[in-house]
């Protein structure tokens, strides 16, 4: 299949100098399956060290990695229409990581969800060029992709972009479910935290307290693999803490202070119940102590 030349030559150093992953010949391209590119994207992500959330059906794919700049640079066919796409961790987006220089025409956003898309459109002598940037917050990985095919009958730069988008999400969705369900008795020992507009349910049933959440912050990064949320910080999602009423100690403390057992279950289930209907203004936190595998305490942290 033929190469669209052009977009490297608009594109500011696409040569990176770096690893070819399995680089092929236009003859060996064409002969490239399912199963070959799996290989290509494997070897990529483990000298990468981040995998590209790659659309079912892509072909011609190559990939490169830059060691030095720790930038990857994925080339490939989708529906008939050349891409090129770079990703490097960055604390912050950077609209053009590929370094294309044209004049550009216009730009606006494009929300996919949570995501937000920066879309820009320019011109060479000849061809029109859509470049779209976004960044994933919960793996701090930001993104530029473009081709030189924009502007002709269906071809639309922001289809791909939120297929990609859409295969990242559904792997950030089985991250959350394989730790769905985690159990008390699995924490290592720490203070875990959530907040009142987290609970999901609240209960003290003979002797026995219960509160579920809706994720569970994991400050310490204690335990190993968890998904992170959009700013990064190790989550258990849909996570329950019960125990034996009487063994545990109750707090309702403010910001600075230290933890002082001046409540009771009863009281401490009341205010997380009546917390799910009606919301704390500045939804104060909920932290708990594990030890040996048992909550021990549960408080609430007023601002």
């Amino acid at each position: 299949m033929r190469k669209n030349r052009l977009l490297a030559l608009v594109i500011a150093g696409i040569m990176m100098t770096g690893t070819a992953c399995g680089s092929k010949t236009d003859d060996e391209a064409e002969k490239q399956t399912p199963e070959n590119i799996s290989s290509l994207a494997d070897e990529y992500a483990k000298k990468l060290g981040m995998e590209f959330d790659a659309p079912e059906g892509i072909e011609n794919v190559k990939y490169t990695v830059d060691t030095k700049n720790h930038i990857g640079q994925v080339e490939f066919t989708e529906s008939g229409v050349d891409y090129v796409l770079r990703m490097k961790k960055a604390e912050r987006p950077d609209r053009n990581i590929l370094g294309i220089d044209c004049e550009w025409d216009y730009d606006y956003e494009k929300r996919f969800g949570e995501y937000v898309v920066d879309i820009d459109r320019g011109h060479t002598d000849d061809k029109t060029v859509d470049l779209a940037s976004w960044m994933f917050d919960d793996t701090d990985w930001i993104y530029t992709m473009a081709t030189t095919n924009a502007g002709k009958e269906g071809v639309d730069i922001t289809g791909v972009v939120g297929t990609i988008i859409d295969v990242h999400e559904a792997k950030y969705q089985e991250q959350l479910a394989a730790f769905s369900g985690l159990e008390v008795s699995q924490l290592p020992d720490s203070i875990y935290s959530s907040s009142t507009d987290q609970i999901l349910s609240a209960s003290n049933e003979n002797g026995v307290i219960s509160v579920t959440f809706e994720t569970v912050y994991d400050y310490e990064g204690l335990i190993e693999g968890l998904p992170v949320n959009r700013r990064g910080t190790p989550i258990i999602p849909n996570f329950t803490i019960s125990g034996n009423a009487d063994e545990i100690e109750y707090g309702i403390i403010g910001v600075d202070s230290e933890f002082e057992a001046n409540s009771n279950a009863d009281e401490m289930i009341k205010i997380l119940q009546d917390a799910i209907n009606n919301p704390i203004p500045g939804c104060p936190s909920v932290d708990f102590s594990v030890e040996n595998g048992k909550i021990t305490r549960i408080w609430i942290l007023y601002a």
